[in-house]
């Protein structure tokens, strides 16, 4: 949210097919919404989250970027020959990466099922608008401007199957002389006149369509209950979805921005300073409230682009983000190492993370790198790049930066999220791999991310069809050796609650390596056996690895890395 108003930051497409199964409705609604908004509601995303949303912020700004609209197809299910495969939706680059992929694994991933819709969602472009004359298509929205209190919403409207039978058709008595499931004739489709822009909850969906007739009600008792805990969205919060006006484009808008004069007048003159005498007396005046700060950030956020490589420029971005423990870069264009390195020494306490926009860094990746790991309390690096970017290769070219670097990087960033990876993964592209044959990976990159291949034989029953051997390639994934130990575990349970055999076969079936902790557990009650202060997940690794490792399916699970349990 902007200045009071709503802006798409990711859209998932989903489309139906000739076969009324093939539709999403009722209990999967709801299971998809609960799963989403649990994966933006930990705390563990928020970092990556919030960084993406700090260049949506600058994106929406900026009146040259303009959305072109993508309308949805309006032909009713019988004349359309197939399901729409995610791959058809998700051509061209993501503006915000990580964002797209928390909603898409929102709705793939099923814990009770192993995993979701039969035929993955794909991300749709941000210019898809909603209509509420589309015959195939409902809505569900959820607002993320606040993490810690998201809401919801659910958008549908009835439909009614019209079919135009000819007289001849009826006989005398009143019955169809056809029989009622072979009428013939033209075949229309209804919408209910009274389409309101009011969202449903769960329970007053559920209600709408009948679907407690149609599931079992206890199914979703639990849903409801805890999607009804959450606040609706507000009406307006769709009006850049679902415009107003049937010829309003989704174009972005500059917002009013409230200033006190002299804190104006103090920035300007500081600005452009070669070096700052930074006093507790300056730092009181520019952070003395959150609104002194929004400025200092607003105005060195508008200049950055000329001064960022200014060691001045550092400083006031220190003072900016001062007592706090994220450092957010990434909105300011045109930084140096030298400011960089003085934003990380001007801050009070020193940050634990920091995010960098590499597409518009000043220097090149190893220069910045070595700023960086002279300040060991960096343990979380979040690298971004632009939402209107052509390519995702300077991602790459920076992980790369950091395996080879000779401070050895990897090892002090416990927590490396790369835009690039998960953009890569959204369009089933590799991140790292096929690496060109005169680049040989760095040794570090082997140390730390050891796990590059897992291998599994799925086979039914003696008299079922041949086992089948599957290989998952890793190396896109960046798995340390906890974060596949807890992902494996994720993945075996996959495999035993999947609803159907041929599941275990699919890509899907290593989407638990999705949300699976970043580390193992210790169980601090010491219920069970084994040797003191193991971890339970550790636990169940020795208990099913040997049985179950052996053969496998192209991986394409490694976007999904850093997104929290």
């Amino acid at each position: 949210m902007i200045v009071s108003q709503h802006y798409p930051v990711a859209v998932i497409r989903r489309d139906g097919g000739r076969d009324v199964m093939d539709s999403i409705q009722g209990e999967a609604i709801l299971g998809a919404l609960q799963r989403t908004i649990a994966i933006f509601s930990d705390p563990a995303n928020y970092l990556g989250i919030r960084s993406e949303l700090s260049l949506a912020a600058q994106f929406y700004q900026d009146p040259n970027n303009t959305l072109p609209q993508t309308e949805l197809s309006n032909t009713p299910y019988w004349g359309r020959r197939s399901l729409t495969a995610a791959s058809e939706c998700e051509r061209g680059l993501r503006e915000f990466p990580f964002i797209s992929t928390c909603l898409k694994l929102g709705l793939v991933l099923d814990w009770d099922r192993g995993f979701g819709f039969g035929l993955a969602p794909g991300a749709a472009p941000l210019g898809t608008v909603f209509r509420d004359t589309n015959l195939e298509y409902a809505m569900a929205v959820i607002d993320i401007s606040d993490l810690s209190a998201i809401r919801y919403g659910i958008l549908a409207f009835r439909t009614t199957l019209m079919i135009h039978v000819p007289e001849a058709y009826k006989d005398p008595d009143g019955f169809w002389s056809s029989g009622d499931w072979g009428l013939a004739g033209e075949r229309e489709l209804k919408l209910e006149a009274d389409r309101t822009r009011q969202p449903l909850t769960a329970a007053a969906y559920m209600a709408k369509f009948q679907y407690a007739d149609k599931f079992p009600f206890d199914a979703c008792d639990e849903l409801i209950y805890e999607l009804g805990r959450l606040e609706l969205i507000e009406p307006s919060a769709t009006d850049r979805i679902w415009p107003r006006d049937a010829l309003e484009s989704v174009s972005p808008l500059m917002p009013p921005c409230t200033e006190d004069a002299a804190l104006v007048a103090l920035i300007r003159r500081l600005m452009g300073v070669e070096t700052l005498d930074t006093s507790e007396a300056l730092i009181h005046q520019l952070t003395e409230t959150a609104h002194s700060k929004a400025v200092l950030r607003h105005h060195l956020q508008q200049q950055s682009e000329h001064i960022g490589h200014l060691l001045s420029t550092g400083q006031l971005l220190g003072i900016a983000f001062d007592n706090e423990q994220h450092l957010n870069l990434a909105p300011f264009p045109n930084l140096s190492a030298v400011a960089i390195a003085a934003a990380l020494e001007t801050m009070t306490a020193p940050p634990t993370s920091i995010s960098l926009n590499i597409d518009t860094l000043h220097d090149p990746p190893t220069t910045i790198i070595t700023a960086l790991t002279a300040h060991p309390t960096l343990k979380s690096l979040y690298l971004l790049q632009q939402p209107n970017r052509t390519t995702d290769d300077p991602s790459r070219a920076f992980f790369l930066a950091l395996a080879s670097h000779p401070a050895n990087p990897l090892a002090q960033f416990t927590t490396l999220h790369i835009s690039g990876a998960y953009s890569a993964r959204l369009r089933n592209q590799p991140f790292l791999t096929p690496i060109p044959s005169s680049l040989l990976l760095p040794a570090p990159l082997h140390s730390h991310y050891p796990v590059h291949h897992l291998f599994a034989r799925v086979s039914t029953r003696r008299d079922g069809p041949a086992p089948v051997s599957l290989r998952f390639d890793l190396r896109d994934a960046l798995l340390r050796p906890e974060r596949f130990v807890t992902g494996f575990l994720a993945y075996l349970r996959s495999l035993l609650t999947s609803a159907h055999t041929a599941a275990r076969c699919e890509p899907e079936s290593v989407y638990g390596f999705a949300c699976a902790p970043a580390g193992l557990v210790v169980d601090p009650h010491g219920n069970r056996g084994g040797g003191k202060g193991e971890g339970r997940l550790g636990w169940c690794l020795c208990l099913f690895l040997a049985g179950l490792m052996g053969g496998t399916h192209p991986y394409w699970g490694s976007w999904w890395r850093d997104v929290g349990a």
